[in-house]
């Protein structure tokens, strides 16, 4: 090996763990058809940016970076389309709470004339699939891949593995206003 690649891989080694990064390689979280389209989203990394307690129970806060590629549904079925269909690809980040008593993901909108108002999303991570709204689900299963590294979350009926974590209580799935607070890590 060279020095010049010996010098590169250490100052990526240092950057990866100086900034916290988890280093780890781009991995499909989940795909499927989704608001008109199909998609397929992977994690990019993760950052852990906050650890504390709370009520008792131990909480860290990742950023997460994601990449979404989508292909319209109507355009894949055109039968002008010949198989090939533009892919709208975007990126972005939210922060997922990994806490046994506050379980949440954090995200900025910017829909609606918002201007990037940020809004958490209180979620039960054992929640039935057919009880919550699909774009609920996804935050679910974002929520037990980065706090649990279990993948294919859809596919596990969560409410065993959620109590041998050491879940408590029913949490109401709700919006709430973005803390100020979190406003740094966005």
């Amino acid at each position: 090996m060279s020095f010049k690649k010996l010098i590169a891989l250490t100052t990526a080694l240092t950057l990866t763990v100086s900034s916290g990064a988890e280093a780890q390689s781009k991995r499909l979280l989940y795909d499927g058809n989704y608001d008109g389209a199909y998609q397929k989203v992977y994690i990019l990394n993760k950052k852990l940016v906050r650890q504390q307690n709370y009520q008792g129970a131990t909480e860290r806060l990742y950023k997460v970076n994601y990449e979404i590629q989508a292909q319209s549904l109507t355009a894949l079925h055109s039968s002008n389309s010949n198989g090939k269909v533009k892919k709208d690809i975007q990126r972005y980040s939210q922060l997922i709470n990994c806490s046994t008593a506050r379980p949440f993901v954090a995200s900025k909108s910017y829909l609606d004339g918002s201007k990037g108002k940020g809004f958490l999303t209180l979620i039960t991570p054992w929640e039935d699939p057919g009880d919550i709204h699909m774009s609920t689900n996804r935050l679910v299963w974002k929520y037990w891949n980065v706090c649990h590294n279990v993948r294919d979350a859809a596919r596990f009926d969560l409410t065993q593995t959620a109590k041998r974590y050491g879940y408590r209580g029913n949490f109401e799935v709700k919006n709430e206003l973005f803390p100020p607070s979190l406003q740094q890590y966005l």
